[in-house]
């Protein structure tokens, strides 16, 4: 009894705090034993470079509670260290995980070693490697839950499986403790939260997603995607209500002429800018010419000063001349006929609408 107030059990000293990393590869199940044995034996020689790489040469090799996993593999690390698992490890770890890549080819040219990692801190207990009880606690617990969460993974799986071989997902405490402390030298905004829920452990906390070199699948030399149909003419009343200019034609494609004897056809399905001038075939004279036929519905038309277009849906031709042997034939409502250059009119009237007046 202490103070005159009852106690259930004394109080047992609190294990000193660590950090743990812990990183898993992905997809390793599904690759054959052979590849396995490959992927395992690289990833723990990668992950020495990238901390020989950082200056932390000396921490993995004194590294407490080691743990391999075939697949994946777990350090623990006294707390101080720990701005530095984050920045440089993380990104000397995506650049060593880099590097392998070609060697892996070798083996076979889809062989790939892409990683999860997580961070955690708080109190583990460490016997040097002596006791049952080394590396147990609930920070080593909640190191697994970070690592084997649905966003995790889904940051890996979205990403470009060449270019992204990294994501990590840090506690709370630990951004805290040391991106939002200052200690850790990458800009806090890098660092995306996410909620992270595992309803079959019971588990649910705040995670921070860190990508060193992020990237989306469909990038970096992905399939092209496929090309939008093209865009059907309206008719009815949604072309009369068709105000969007078409995309800009390319050239060139954008226009073609047929020149024949002085008659001109412009096939143009984009929009004209400018005036239209037609040669004759045997380049005798040039003449300026506006908009033949507009079908579908009509944005703006810059034409030349000389040339007046009226625009509208229906055979329009407009210009101020046309060549001495040139002729444009014309369909106006009921009318039609030819124009000649020498301005010989033929029409030819409807019989039947005749009759009529």
């Amino acid at each position: 009894m202490t103070g005159g107030f009852p106690t259930s059990r004394a109080s047992s000293p609190m294990p000193s705090y660590h950090a743990v990393l812990a990183v898993d590869t992905e997809k390793y199940t599904r690759t054959s034993s052979h590849h396995q044995q490959i992927l395992s034996s690289t990833l723990r020689r990668v992950l020495a470079r990238a901390f020989e790489r950082s200056g932390l040469d000396h921490i993995w090799r004194e590294a407490r509670f080691p743990q391999s996993t075939g697949d994946g593999y777990l350090v623990g690390v006294p707390p101080e260290h720990l701005p530095s698992l984050i920045h440089p490890l993380l990104d000397n770890l995506q650049f060593e995980l880099e590097e392998t890549q070609s060697e892996l080819a070798s083996h076979d040219r889809e062989l790939r070693l892409r990683l999860r990692a997580s961070l955690e801190l708080g109190p583990l207990p460490d016997s040097g490697g002596t006791g049952p009880v080394d590396g147990i606690g609930q920070a080593m617990n909640d190191t697994h839950r970070l690592l084997d969460s649905a966003r995790l993974r889904q940051a890996l799986d979205q990403s470009h499986p060449d270019i992204t071989l990294l994501t990590a997902m840090l506690s709370r405490r630990v951004y805290e403790d040391a991106v939002l402390g200052g200690y850790v030298g990458v800009n806090e905004l890098l660092f995306q939260p996410v909620h992270v829920h595992t309803p079959e452990k019971e588990y649910e906390a705040e995670g921070y997603l860190y990508v060193p070199r992020p990237s989306e699948r469909d990038s970096g030399g992905g399939p092209a995607p496929e090309r939008a149909p093209a865009p059907q003419e309206p008719s009815g009343d949604a072309a009369a209500n068709t105000d969007h200019p078409a995309p800009a034609p390319s050239a060139p494609d954008s226009a073609a002429a047929n020149a024949r004897d002085g008659s001109h056809q412009i096939v143009q399905g984009q929009t004209i800018h400018g005036a239209v001038r037609m040669t004759n075939t045997d380049n005798s004279r040039t003449q300026r010419g506006g908009v033949g036929s507009i079908s579908g519905g009509v944005g703006s038309v810059v034409t030349d000063p000389q040339a007046p277009v009226h625009t509208g849906s229906g055979e329009q031709h407009n210009g101020p001349q046309f060549g001495n042997t040139g002729s444009v034939n014309y369909v106006g409502g009921d009318n039609s006929g030819t124009v000649r250059g020498d301005t010989t009119v033929d029409s030819e009237h409807d019989d039947e609408a005749d009759g009529r007046q």
